[in-house]
């Protein structure tokens, strides 16, 4: 069979076949390959040359019976080579010594098939689609997966950005499907077939449900020097009802992240996560407040108790720095007076893709943030006992 005929054949067998699970733990790769295996595949080709001959010939008396056992001219003998004898005057034939004979000469390609083994490369071109009606739509843009290893082979493993959810107290949203799909040309022996589009197969991407809550801390940059202090609050929906559990949360998250860190966000998030954690450890006094979705008064809260004959500390007015956890958009708006009214100041902390917001420094009109975004909706108005910023300023607060 010709060898494009076999190449075209073996075109039209290929599919692709997983090597793991197409709903995979969120953070794990999906691997797949061309089916069946294309590796060390060779085929037989039959070679058949043309035809070309030469003949020489020549009337000869041999010498000797003997045929020569060499036909180079170096070889031949003066029998061999000697002039053609001719008849005498008279017309009769003279008898000479000899054998007759004719000399030939044969050159040229003899038409033999000959067996080959040829290679064949393979090209391919794998590509994401996102999911229109259970069917490929648009491309899934590079920011949303990551290829370790040759994006170009007959295999692939690819990791894919699970879709960031608030994690609450309901079912986490269903996976995301995609669609992976390869053009094909295969080569071998200077021929060439494809490219040819492989039907795609379905990936279906868990969501990663991040938790959600916010950490104030009584000094700047979290420091839990003196009588520092921390207090969480985390809003209604969270199921997080207690400090261990949040840890838990955290770390299991700052895990997948760190195997999503090739991925923009996810490697400032394990840096962010690490810090909050140390952070919290770090402190003697924390406050776990669930189930706040607002506080009105933040005097109400005793951050810091003491014995009889001192002044507890309470959370108004207190905070000098803060971190915001949650998925992307996840926000917690702060107001310098009670009541969460805006007269006194007011600002919006929201995450991104980073799923983490931090202000070292709340002692500024508009505080500088790492990983997420503030907003100042109301600047801060200062006093004669107050300056206009939020640095010992808070009241009261909201999760947007």
């Amino acid at each position: 069979m010709p060898i494009q005929q076999q190449l075209q054949q073996i075109l039209n067998g290929l599919s692709i076949a997983p090597l793991s699970s197409t709903t995979p733990p969120v953070g794990d790769p999906v691997r797949v390959r061309l089916q069946p295996p294309l590796s060390d595949l060779q085929l037989t080709d039959a070679v058949t040359g043309e035809v070309d001959l030469t003949m020489v010939a020549k009337e000869v008396l041999f010498g000797t019976s003997d045929l020569e056992p060499d036909f180079a001219s170096a070889a031949l003998n003066s029998a061999t080579t000697g002039s053609k004898p001719l008849a005498n005057s008279l017309g009769e034939l003279v008898s000479l010594p000899g054998t007759g004979g004719l000399l030939t000469q044969l050159k040229g390609k003899l038409p033999l098939p000959l067996e080959g083994r040829v290679p064949v490369t393979v090209q391919v071109q794998w590509r994401l689609f996102e999911d229109e009606g259970g069917a490929p739509g648009a491309e899934l843009a590079t920011s949303e997966f990551t290829i370790s290893g040759s994006a170009t082979g007959p295999e692939l493993s690819v990791l894919l950005k699970p879709e960031l959810s608030k994690l609450t107290t309901g079912a986490p949203p269903a996976p995301r499907p995609r669609h992976l799909s390869a053009t094909v040309s295969l080569s071998a022996g200077g021929i060439s077939v494809g490219p040819r589009d492989l039907p795609a197969i379905p990936i279906f991407v868990p969501a990663l449900p991040v938790p959600a809550f916010v950490a104030f801390f009584l000094h700047t940059n979290f420091s839990a020097s003196g009588d520092g202090a921390v207090m969480i609050v985390v809003p209604t929906d969270s199921p997080l009802g207690g400090l261990g559990l949040l840890r838990s949360r955290v770390e299991s998250v700052r895990d997948v992240a760190g195997r999503l860190s090739e991925l923009a966000g996810f490697a400032a998030f394990v840096l962010g996560a690490n810090e909050l954690l140390s952070a919290i450890s770090a402190h003697a006094h924390v406050i776990f407040l669930s189930a706040r979705d607002n506080i009105d008064n933040m005097n109400d809260i005793d951050l810091i108790v003491r014995g009889w004959f001192e002044n507890d500390t309470e959370a108004e007015d207190e905070f000098s720095s803060m971190i915001l956890v949650g998925p992307p958009d996840f926000g917690v708006a702060c107001f310098n007076a009670r009541d969460r009214k805006t007269d006194e100041g007011k600002f919006t902390l929201k995450t991104t893709d980073q799923l983490f917001a931090a202000v070292n420094d709340l002692h500024a009109a508009s505080p500088g943030v790492r990983g997420g975004t503030i907003t100042i909706d109301n600047a801060p108005t200062g006093g004669v006992f107050f300056s206009a910023d939020f640095g010992d300023r808070l009241s009261s607060m909201e999760f947007v």
